[in-house]
């Protein structure tokens, strides 16, 4: 015995609306900001970790 599934419009494309897919610049640049404001310390305590003593 079998069983077939089909879908929805709203399940084809992938959610709410009507499939069209907006780009997301704002999103894109404030997480971009965040991942380089997290780096920043990150990179400058490895900096100080690895440099040599003099």
């Amino acid at each position: 015995m079998s069983t077939s599934v089909t879908r929805t419009t709203r399940e084809a494309t992938g959610g709410i609306g009507h499939g069209l897919k907006r780009p997301h610049y704002g999103t894109h640049i404030f997480l971009l900001v965040m991942a380089v404001m997290w780096m920043i310390p990150l990179g400058w305590a490895l900096f100080t970790a690895l440099r040599l003593q003099v």
